[in-house]
């Protein structure tokens, strides 16, 4: 079942353009912490 489900030409772009914003948004989140004047600490909280 999985693999039918998985095996559709449009899974593999959108897998791919998933994972590359969640990629893109840890960088920016890393990005915009050490650019910061005042000390954050990354927490699950903070997220």
């Amino acid at each position: 079942f999985i693999h039918r489900t998985m095996k559709p030409g449009w899974v593999q772009p959108f897998a791919r353009l998933t994972y590359g914003a969640y990629l893109t948004q840890t960088l920016n989140q890393m990005y915009d912490m050490g650019v910061a004047r005042t000390a954050r600490t990354l927490s699950l909280h903070a997220l």
